[in-house]
C-alpha cells in the first residue's frame, strides 16, 4: 500500500492510498459471496454462487461497489496507523481515482492542537479574605439548625422549639 499525505487549511489531512490489485481482486470475491449469501440465485445454495454467474446476475459495478466498501472498512484503521496521524472524528472516503491499481481519496480531520504558550505568567495573586467571627457562629448555628432532629418533649414549649399543631 502507498500512501500520499497532503495537509489541507482547514485542519484536515488528504490521504491518497494505492492499494495492490490483487489486495482488490479478494476484496472483490468476498464481495461476491456476500452478494451470493444475500440473494437467491436459482441453482445455487446461498453463498455457493461463483464468481462470472454473480457478476452476470448483478453487474461487475456492484461487486465493485461493496469490494470498495469492504476494502475501505478493513484498511481505513491501518491507513491512518500507518499516516502517522491522530484524527478527531471519522474520515471519508471522498474520491476513487483509479480503479486499476485501486486508487482512494481520503479525507480526515485533525485532532484540534491548543498551544498554552506561557500561561503561568497570567496567574493573578489571590489573597484569602477576611472572616469575622461573627460569620464563622452563625454558619455554625445555621449547620445546627439544618442538621438537627427533633425530639418529642413533655414540657412547656419554649422559643426555639419546633412545634406541630394539628387543627
Amino acid at each position: 500500500m502507498k500512501l500520499e499525505k497532503k495537509e489541507l487549511k482547514n485542519h484536515q489531512v488528504e490521504i491518497i492510498a494505492e492499494i495492490e490489485q490483487k489486495q482488490f481482486d479478494q476484496f472483490k470475491s468476498i464481495a461476491s459471496r456476500n452478494i451470493s449469501r444475500e440473494s437467491k440465485i436459482p441453482g445455487f445454495r446461498p453463498g455457493k454462487a461463483p464468481y462470472d454467474v454473480i457478476a452476470r446476475i448483478y453487474g461487475e459495478e456492484l461487486i465493485e461497489e461493496r469490494a470498495v466498501e469492504e476494502l475501505v472498512n478493513k484498511i481505513y484503521p491501518e491507513i491512518i496507523k500507518e499516516a502517522g496521524i491522530k484524527p478527531y472524528g471519522p474520515g471519508k472516503l471522498n474520491d476513487i481515482i483509479n480503479k486499476n491499481p485501486p486508487k482512494y481519496k481520503f479525507i480526515v480531520p485533525l485532532e484540534p492542537e491548543v498551544d498554552l504558550k506561557d500561561y503561568l505568567d497570567t496567574r493573578l495573586p489571590y489573597k484569602l479574605p477576611k472572616v469575622q467571627k461573627k460569620e464563622i457562629d452563625r454558619v455554625i448555628s445555621d449547620l445546627q439548625t439544618n442538621y438537627a432532629t427533633a425530639e418529642d418533649v413533655s414540657r412547656p414549649s419554649k422559643e426555639g422549639d419546633l412545634i406541630t399543631v394539628k387543627i
